[in-house]
């Protein structure tokens, strides 16, 4: 009889094995970091839970202006705990080798030295400092991830937090009474502003169409949750996150699906574009301004919703007077500008509504090059794992980054602490890592081999999938 010994080249039985020795210790992990996470983005829960009470879903000046100067007390020891964790987590023994040489790995560490760098000509030198050390505790958290879990560990992690908040803000707009989805006008917001919880629901989806799409075991399961997501991303009506849900999963597809599907998809979708186009040349129907505002009462289609003449002012009044170096990282939007600023608009805002124009606002011209940078090689390096090692979770970092990159032209993301962001350092920290962890050639040795009947349906039930029926000759 012919065997498989796990010394081989056969990564697809060689993997099986190593994540059967670690599983024990990366679910514990796992879950630990998970408890810790959740909550930093809805602290302080009192004032998250009655979101949905807002007037336009958002708080008062008088509010927006106290937290910029007095900070969220309760979020900050919140991630802060979550970054002495990842700290502790970093310096234990064990996990994955890292490769800081690498492209990703240099242009983000210069990237952070850059944001660091703007606190000495920052106009709040305190905001700026306090911004950069909750950078710094994000990053040294998901190093940590990425060091102690798997890439598709990852795609769980986020799928249970996304999960935790919607179900969070289901309850709590069910226990508000402010759960009206037949009512004209209304978005679910749950314990976000509805465009932030619109990202929630939209990574939620994300995630389970990675994992249905990857053979996962519980395939029923995530689908059913991505339906629901889907669902309740229509009725949060952020149509940003909708556009950049569709951008990232037509990434993902285009990049990783065979050719011959490639070309007879793509002539499928051609064919009904050009049916759609000629049906509303004819007047079979119409795509009017209210069908696009997907039912909103703030629809201004010709201004993008009040953007256009919020980016005007910070463009012509702000951005020339730092363009290169910005006004420090996270310190454009001091208490002062927030009022200033929200008043000449008629409406409350605390950040740009654009993250580009927040990051030249922020850390200038030089900090938006380092940090596209960043974003860009993380991408390329992303669709290179994935392709090379399908399912192993890659994939679903390039979603998020190209998710983040397509919603950020009209949300800030970036220079917050908002969980987006937190997300896509995690998976951009995996880029830095091998994929095998430390000891590994010690832990393969101390296996023993398998047959080759026997490797191949452990490898495939593994993998979600089924052992064909073959004969005696196999």
């Amino acid at each position: 009889m012919s065997t498989l010994s796990l010394n081989t080249s056969d990564s697809l039985a060689l993997d099986l094995p190593r994540c059967e020795l670690s599983r024990g210790g990366s679910f514990a992990f796992l879950a630990l970091i998970t408890l810790l996470a959740a909550p930093v983005f809805i602290m302080p829960l009192s004032e998250s839970w009655v979101h949905s009470t807002y007037e336009n879903y958002d708080n008062s000046i008088d509010e927006a202006e106290s937290s910029v100067r007095e900070g969220t007390f309760s979020r900050q020891i919140a991630l802060g705990g979550l970054g002495l964790f990842g700290l502790g987590a970093m310096a234990w023994p064990g996990g994955k080798r890292v490769r800081m040489g690498s492209v990703v790995g240099i242009l983000g560490i210069t990237y952070i030295v850059w944001c660091f760098a703007t606190c000495l000509w920052s106009d709040e030198p305190g905001i700026s400092l306090r911004r950069c050390v909750a950078l710094l505790c994000e990053v040294v958290a998901g190093l940590a991830i990425a060091r102690r879990t798997s890439g598709r560990q990852f795609v769980w992690f986020v799928m249970v937090c996304t999960l935790a908040w919607f179900g969070l803000g289901l309850l709590a707009e069910l226990s508000l009474g402010t759960f009206r989805p037949f009512s004209a006008g209304h978005r679910f917001a749950g314990v976000f502003h509805p465009n932030m919880m619109g990202v929630n629901v939209a990574l939620l989806a994300l995630a389970a169409y990675y994992l249905a799409t990857t053979g996962d075991r519980r395939q029923r399961t995530v689908i059913a949750i991505g339906v629901i997501a889907i669902t309740f991303l229509m009725l949060t009506r952020s149509r940003t996150s909708v556009a950049a849900m569709l951008l990232a999963v037509v990434t993902m597809w285009f990049f990783t699906v065979p050719t011959a599907r490639k070309i007879g998809y793509s002539l499928s979708m051609t064919i009904v574009a050009v049916v759609i186009a000629m049906s509303v040349a004819l007047g079979a129907f119409q795509l009017s301004t209210k069908s696009l505002s997907m039912g909103r009462n703030d629809n201004e289609m010709s201004s993008f919703t009040g953007r256009v003449p919020l980016w005007q002012e910070l463009l012509h009044d702000y951005v020339p007077d730092m363009a290169m170096l910005g006004y420090g990282y996270g310190a454009f939007w001091s208490a002062d500008r927030i009022a200033e600023i929200s008043k000449s608009q008629n409406w409350v805002t605390t950040h740009a509504h654009s993250t580009y124009l927040d990051l030249v606002l922020n850390v200038g011209y030089v900090g938006v090059a380092l940090c596209l940078a960043v974003m860009v090689s993380a991408l390329a390096a992303s669709l290179r794992r994935e392709v090379s090692r399908p399912g192993a979770g890659f994939g679903f970092v390039a979603t998020l980054i190209v998710f983040g990159l397509a919603s950020g032209a009209l949300e800030t993301y970036i220079g917050h602490t908002w969980f987006l962001t937190f997300f896509g350092i995690c998976g951009v920290c995996y880029l830095l890592f091998d994929d095998e962890p430390e000891g590994d050639e010690e832990a393969r040795r101390d296996v023993p081999s398998y047959p080759l009947s026997t490797a191949r349906p452990i490898a495939l039930a593994r993998l979600g999938l089924s052992q064909p029926v073959m004969g005696n000759g196999d």
